[in-house]
C-alpha cells in the first residue's frame, strides 16, 4: 500500500488498463480494511471473519505483483523508506505534536508512547491499522534479499511454488514464538506483542508477497478477465467460510488453518484481481471513485481509524443502533480521509509526499 503511483512492475510498457486494474484492486482492497476494522462487525461476527479471511493477505499479494526484483537493495531500500516509514514517522510526529500542544498528557510519557510505537508492531503502535507500513519496508527488503541470495536462483516453477509453501507453513508454526510472551530487557519484564516491525511475520507475508510476484509473472493476463474465475473463486471464498470457522489475523497472530486459510485468502484475491478487471473494463463512475481510493490508499489507511471510531462510539449514543451507527462511520471514515487529502495535501506536494502520495490524476 504504498503510494497511487504504480511502482516495481516487471515489465517497461504495460497498457494503461493494466495499471487502472491494479488501482482499482487497491481501492476495493482498502474499503475492504475500513470496513473490517468498523466496530460494527461486534454486532456481525460473521462479516468480521469473512473480511478477515483475505482482505491483509491480499495486500501483500497485490505488493508482491508490484514488486521489481532487478532493483539493487540500497535503491529499494531508499525508494520504500520514502513511501512506507516517512508516512510512518510523519504520522508519528503529527500525532504527538497535537497531544503535546493540546493536552495535558506529561512529556515523559509522550517520549514513552513514541518509543513504543518506534517497535512497530501490535498494540504498541497508537494507530494500529499502521503496522503495515513499517512491515511492508521490511517485508521488500527480505524479499529482495531472499530474491537475490537464493529464490532468482530456483528455476523451476513447481519448486518455488513447494517452496513458498514450506515457508508459509513454517512462519505459521512459528506465530506463537514472540506473541504475548514475557522477556526481559535492561532489568525490566516487558510484555512482547510479536518482534519489532512484525518480523515475525515475514515468512507468512512473504509467501503472500512472492505468490503476487510469480501470479504477476506467469498468469495470463486474460486469465482475471474471465467472468467464469469472478464466479468460481467468489464462490470457493463463500464456501469455505460457510463450511469452515477457522480464523486468520495476522495482528494477533491467529492463522489456524494452513489449508483452509490459505485457500481463502487466494480466492479472495482472485476474486478482487478478477472483480477489479471487470469495473476497470468500463470506464464508470465506479472505475472513477474505486480508482481515485486506489491512488490514495495510504492516506485511507493513516486516517480511517480514529475516525471511525469516534464516530461510531457518538453515533451509537445518538441513536442506539450500531448498523446505522456503523454506516455513517464508515461513510465519515472514508470521507474525512478524502478531505485531508483534497484539502491539504492535494495542494501542497512536498507534504503529500510525506504521506507517500502523489498528485492524483
Amino acid at each position: 500500500m504504498s503510494s497511487g503511483k504504480i511502482k516495481g512492475v516487471e515489465h517497461a510498457s504495460i497498457p494503461s488498463q493494466r495499471i487502472a486494474y491494479l488501482d482499482v484492486a487497491k481501492g476495493i482492497g482498502i474499503l475492504l480494511v475500513v470496513l473490517g476494522h468498523n466496530a460494527v462487525k461486534d454486532f456481525l461476527p460473521w462479516m468480521d471473519q469473512f473480511i478477515f479471511s483475505f482482505h491483509m493477505p491480499f495486500f501483500f499479494l497485490l505488493s508482491g505483483m508490484l514488486f521489481k526484483p532487478k532493483y539493487p537493495l540500497p535503491v529499494l531500500f531508499k525508494r520504500r523508506f520514502t513511501t512506507l516509514i516517512i508516512p510512518y514517522l510523519t504520522t508519528i510526529f503529527l500525532l504527538y505534536s497535537i497531544y503535546l500542544f493540546f493536552t495535558e498528557t506529561p512529556l515523559m510519557t509522550i517520549a514513552q508512547r513514541i518509543l513504543r510505537n518506534l517497535y512497530a508492531s501490535g498494540n504498541y503502535i497508537e494507530w494500529a491499522q499502521m503496522w503495515f507500513l513499517p512491515h511492508l519496508f521490511v517485508l521488500n527488503l527480505f524479499a529482495g534479499a531472499l530474491f537475490l541470495l537464493f529464490y532468482g536462483r530456483i528455476e523451476a516453477l513447481w519448486l518455488r511454488l513447494t517452496f513458498l509453501a514450506g515457508m508459509l507453513w513454517g512462519g505459521i508454526a512459528f506465530l506463537p514464538v514472540f506473541y504475548m510472551k514475557e522477556a526481559s530487557l535492561f532489568g525490566r519484564t516487558i510484555l512482547l506483542d510479536g518482534l519489532p516491525l512484525s518480523i515475525d511475520l515475514l515468512f507468512i507475508t512473504a509467501a503472500f508477497f512472492l505468490i503476487g510476484y510469480e501470479i504477476r509473472r506467469v498468469v495470463p493476463e486474460q486469465f482475471f478477465r474471465s467472468r467464469w474465475v469472478l464466479f468460481l473463486s467468489g464462490a470457493l471464498l463463500l464456501a469455505l467460510n460457510i463450511a469452515f470457522s477457522y480464523r486468520i489475523n495476522l495482528f494477533i497472530r491467529v492463522y489456524e488453518s494452513f489449508i483452509v486459510n490459505t485457500l481463502e485468502a487466494l480466492a479472495g484475491s482472485v476474486f478482487i484481481l478478477a472483480l477489479s478487471n471487470l469495473i476497470a473494463e468500463r470506464e464508470s463512475k465506479l472505475y472513477s471513485i474505486l480508482n481515485y481510493f486506489g491512488q490514495i490508499t495510504i492516506v485511507l489507511l493513516i486516517f480511517h481509524q480514529p475516525a471511525q471510531r469516534i464516530t461510531f462510539y457518538k453515533m451509537l449514543d445518538l441513536i442506539d443502533n450500531p448498523y446505522l451507527a456503523g454506516l455513517v462511520a464508515f461513510v465519515v471514515s472514508v470521507g474525512i480521509p478524502v478531505l485531508i487529502y483534497q484539502m491539504i495535501l492535494r495542494h501542497n506536494p512536498r507534504l503529500a509526499t510525506w504521506f507517500g502520495v502523489r498528485q492524483v490524476n
